[in-house]
């Protein structure tokens, strides 16, 4: 969060006549590491796991994103960004997991299918993620003012807001709620296609310990994510 003042402030404070602006939009493909489920709750405290997550990256909702950039014309090499990324994360309740603790007071210890104590579990209108970044950029070719290529990598941190789709014990929820706070780390590069225009290709991890609620319940897990991203960016000032 202190990153995300700290980015916030250093867009608001640059003055038009020393920064350059610009912008970019990207779809892209997401993969979430197994996690590790904790449910509490007045009547639960559970363990699961390894629960399995799909993307389904190219299904309606896509994974989509943008961000705004500035940089500086004393530094232009640095920049500051907010960034959006819409990703997904849905469970299959067939699946095999190892559930461990109680329910209603009674003892569970082994395997069984996901859905006998958590029948849906889905983060599939967004794990969203609202980044403030710094990036840094290396031009191949930096004597030359447009480079054709330029490297890129940025570290961000910011909240979630997370859709959440789920039920428990028969308690149900289908809305947003702020998640927990995330980091991300890419690296990337930009391919120059016109003047003001650039083809991106990115690979990013984030990682972000969410807890959401389903009804009474608590539900935490740390879920670790790779996206591959795709997009244009425009420069909106010179």
């Amino acid at each position: 969060m202190r990153l995300l003042v700290l980015t916030l402030g250093m867009l608001s404070l640059a003055s038009p006549a020393s920064a350059q602006w610009s912008a970019a939009v990207f779809l892209g493909n997401a993969a979430t590491s197994p996690v590790r489920l904790t449910i509490a709750s007045p009547d639960a405290s559970l363990v699961i796991e390894p629960v399995e997550l799909r993307d389904e990256s190219s299904s309606s909702p896509w994974y989509y994103g943008g961000r705004v950039t500035r940089t500086f014309a004393r530094a232009r090499w640095l920049g500051v960004e907010a960034e959006f990324i819409h990703a997904k994360a849905i469970s299959d309740a067939s699946q095999l997991v190892r559930v461990e603790g109680r329910l209603h007071d009674v003892a569970i210890d082994g395997q069984r299918p996901l859905g006998s104590v958590l029948p849906r579990f889905e983060l599939s209108h967004g794990l969203n993620f609202v980044l403030a970044n710094i990036a840094v950029f290396w031009p191949l070719h930096s004597a030359r003012p447009d480079p054709p290529i330029v490297l890129v990598a940025r570290f961000g941190a910011g909240p979630t807001v997370p859709h959440v789709e789920a039920v428990f014990d028969g308690q149900s929820e289908h809305r947003y709620q702020l998640g927990g706070a995330a980091v991300g780390g890419t690296v990337g590069a930009q391919i120059r296609l016109l003047s003001r225009v650039a083809a991106v290709i990115e690979f990013k991890a984030t990682r972000t310990a969410q807890h959401v609620d389903v009804g009474t319940a608590r539900l935490e897990g740390l879920f670790a994510t790779r996206h591959a991203i795709v997009g244009v960016a425009w420069s909106i000032t010179s």
